[in-house]
């Protein structure tokens, strides 16, 4: 019987038969999770991939949801299970960007745009801006704010709405 669990935890993925069908599915939709994670961000890559299969334990533990704030949540992990972790603001930078940019290919909503707010990075916002057209690239851009953004309980906030750049709306903002 086939253990959907290999599809996600690697000490699983290896209990299976080698040569068999399902060793090669789940093989390749870890790699999948892994390029997920780490294509658009070498610099995470470079120092935080040994933590890979750690991280994915836990996301499977604790339900976290395989979507485009996944590469967010190995941030958050790394930052709280691995204390000793610190980060430069290229590699949070390039994990803010690549949540926005996954964001972008997978929303499929009348969502427009969706900003994103990092309490290691208080003063500035990532936005995303889906085109007008099908055939319109997106657009990503940083903004940088004067004074840095105050942060409550979270920290990763988003919000995604269809027409308007008002940042000042504390309510709209959802924790990841």
């Amino acid at each position: 019987m086939f253990n959907l669990n290999s599809f996600f935890l690697p000490k699983f993925c290896r209990l299976i038969d080698l040569e068999t069908k399902e060793r090669v599915l789940a093989e390749r939709h870890i790699k999948l999770i892994w390029h997920f994670i780490f294509d658009e961000c070498p610099s995470l890559q470079s120092k935080f991939s040994f933590f890979f299969e750690e991280f994915l334990e836990w996301s499977y533990v604790n339900w976290v949801d395989l979507d485009w704030s996944f590469v967010l949540q190995y941030l958050k992990w790394l930052a709280y299970e691995k204390l000793t972790v610190e980060f430069d603001k290229q590699i949070i930078s390039e994990v803010m960007l690549a949540a926005l940019n996954a964001w972008g290919k997978s929303n499929k909503s009348e969502m427009c745009c969706c900003k994103l707010i990092c309490r290691l990075l208080p003063n500035k916002i990532f936005v995303v801006r889906k085109g007008n057209e099908w055939n319109e690239p997106r657009r990503v851009f940083i903004l940088e704010l004067n004074m840095p953004f105050t942060f409550k309980t979270f920290d990763f906030a988003y919000f995604s709405e269809e027409e308007s750049l008002n940042f000042n709306v504390p309510f709209k903002w959802k924790e990841i």
